[in-house]
């Protein structure tokens, strides 16, 4: 990763609502000026945020008005994606020739129009209104108010996804309720399932990160704070807060990617000692992701959602349903913590004992560790058991969970060619020999997960580990990318996702390709300065029924990943 050494950066602002917690800190010019930890109010997350800035400000000198950029993550969504709250959608296809266009369908509300374009982008039949717009008015009178267009080869040409676009917004004219409507094409992607895959998930996701939004900018405003915002993206860099309204599937993944990103800037000098597993333990799940040559490696599959491939770049994590307030449950004779969160552990007030109570058991100091053990007591009454036996069994088996996870997340990795933040990775095996574990409950579970991985384990201290999430929002640089294709036969160059279409000469180049999309996204960057990697570049011959040559051309750039530094860390 890209670590700009100038720590001469101002003042940021991260904050990270978790569902347990919510995180925030202030850094200046790479000193930790104070953190914040407060209780997330799930049903009122302006309330969570606002507490959580209240407190952080309390501690520190720092004016709101000095604050240069505040970045935002947050597991809102991929909570409600877990407990099946996202908005219903209505999903409109398009397939054209050669493909069931139901292999693309998700959910229980689609429409298969039989718009056609071929591969070239070229239309086959053409769009009527009467084809889409009785379904759209009955979705409507259902209650529906999000929607998602996808057409195979939408991006050679989107004047049909534009078309259906057009006619929605025809059908709610008038109506108070404006509906949101994500089109396939701007993703980028030539894949069809995962371009569709990512328009329906933004537009199902949409009403709930919208609302969030206007959280951070009711907040911000109550606070003072007038610096621009940005949320975390699931690739470790950042999206501006407004154009995460649009594309909210970006920040899905914002809370363990801001883990990820604290890590990187807390444990730099860990990281670069050899491969490394990262362990964020939270409240209610603990994300894991690998690091080499002291970079987090990338989703080979990009962003996957109820196993269905996003063209969304992630992180590569897994997680699993052990947190500090993970219940302890009983199941024929053993005992175990989570998946599941009702509430926080007995030692913070909870009327359950969690996996936090357990630690306290065998002697952490977490929360009123007296009323650990007094939950722990009446909790083994109630089940004919000792203590002592709940706890070192519920331990243990969170040790196994820990140890079958990881080894089956490595011996994915190990089954493919992998990417890093700056590079693709060739011909490596992956053989951790070192983690890092962060996360409030870190520096109790440390010896446990030592035991349960065979290998040595770092922590940092209880106030910075608790609040990597936070400083890894506050470091992270903001970040974008640009897909451009051109089509020397048909004349034409598009750059999907921000809506530009241009007329190309027949002698149009890959390398012409490439200064255009560096040019565009450049262009269209916040930070002009920083610098652009190409990520793919491809030109393909190609011949017409005629025995016409052209050239098929693609190609993507991003501004490089940076993270800022700490001038401590």
């Amino acid at each position: 990763m890209e670590q700009n050494r100038k720590t001469d950066y101002g003042a940021l602002l991260g904050l990270d609502m978790g569902g347990t917690h919510t995180d925030a800190v202030l850094i200046e010019n790479g000193h930790i000026e104070s953190c914040a930890k407060v209780p997330t109010i799930p049903e009122n997350p302006a309330q969570s945020m606002e507490n959580a800035l209240r407190a952080l400000f309390a501690e520190s000198s720092l004016p709101p008005q000095q604050i240069v950029r505040a970045s935002f993550g947050t597991t809102a969504g991929m909570n409600a994606l877990v407990q099946n709250r996202l908005e219903k959608t209505g999903l409109i296809l398009a397939a054209g020739p050669g493909m069931d266009p139901l292999t693309a369908a998700i959910g229980d509300t689609v429409h298969v129009l039989p718009w056609k374009l071929d591969h070239r982008g070229s239309e086959l039949s053409k769009p009527k209104r009467e084809d889409l717009e009785p379904v759209v008015r009955a979705w409507r009178d259902q209650g529906i108010r999000t929607f998602a267009c996808a057409e195979k080869f939408s991006i050679r040409n989107p004047a049909h996804e534009l078309t259906m676009e057009s006619i929605i917004r025809d059908v709610f004219s008038g109506d108070p309720h404006c509906p949101f409507i994500a089109l396939s094409h701007r993703s980028g992607l030539l894949n069809f399932p995962r371009r569709a895959a990512a328009a329906f998930w933004n537009a199902a996701l949409a009403p709930l990160h919208r609302q969030f939004a206007q959280s951070v900018e009711q907040v911000l405003k109550r606070t003072g704070i007038t610096a621009p915002a940005f949320m975390l993206r699931a690739d470790g860099g950042t999206l501006a807060l407004h154009q995460s309204a649009d594309r909210p599937l970006e920040a899905l993944l914002s809370g363990p990617a801001a883990s990820i990103m604290g890590a990187a800037a807390l444990c730099r000098d860990v990281l670069n000692r050899g491969d490394t597993l990262v362990l964020d333990m939270g409240g209610t799940t603990t994300d894991i992701s690998l690091f080499t040559g002291g970079e987090p490696l990338l989703a080979p599959k990009g962003l996957v959602i109820c196993g269905r491939a996003t063209p969304i770049r992630a992180l590569h994590t897994v997680s699993i349903g052990l947190g500090g307030d993970s219940v302890v449950h009983q199941r024929r004779g053993s005992f175990f913590a989570g998946p599941n969160r009702d509430g926080p552990a007995a030692a913070f007030g909870g009327s359950a004992p969690t996996f936090v109570d357990c630690l306290n058991g065998l002697g952490a100091k977490i929360g009123d560790t007296d009323r650990s053990r007094q939950m722990l007591r009446h909790f083994a009454v109630s089940c004919g058991a000792e203590p002592d036996r709940i706890v070192h069994e519920v331990i243990k088996h969170a040790q196994e969970t820990l140890r079958t996870t990881i080894s089956a997340f490595l011996e994915a990795v190990n089954s493919r060619p992998v990417h890093t933040l700056s590079a693709l990775v060739h011909c490596r095996v992956f053989h951790p020999q070192q983690a890092v574990l962060i996360g409030g409950p870190a520096y109790a579970a440390a010896p446990f997960v030592e035991q349960a991985l065979g290998m040595p384990v770092t922590t940092l201290s209880e106030y910075r580990g608790s609040a990597a999430n936070a400083i890894g929002a506050a470091l992270t640089c903001p970040s974008a990318s640009l897909d451009l294709f051109a089509d020397t036969m048909r004349g034409r160059m598009l750059a999907p996702a921000i809506d530009v279409s241009r007329t190309i000469s027949s002698a149009y180049s890959l390398r012409d390709a490439e200064q255009d999309a560096i040019s565009l996204l450049r262009s269209t960057s916040d930070f002009p300065d920083r610098p652009i990697d190409i990520t793919e570049s491809h030109s393909f011959a190609t011949l017409d029924f005629y025995g016409r040559g052209g050239r098929d051309i693609r190609v993507s750039c991003r501004l490089r990943p940076e993270i800022l530094p700490l001038s401590d860390a």
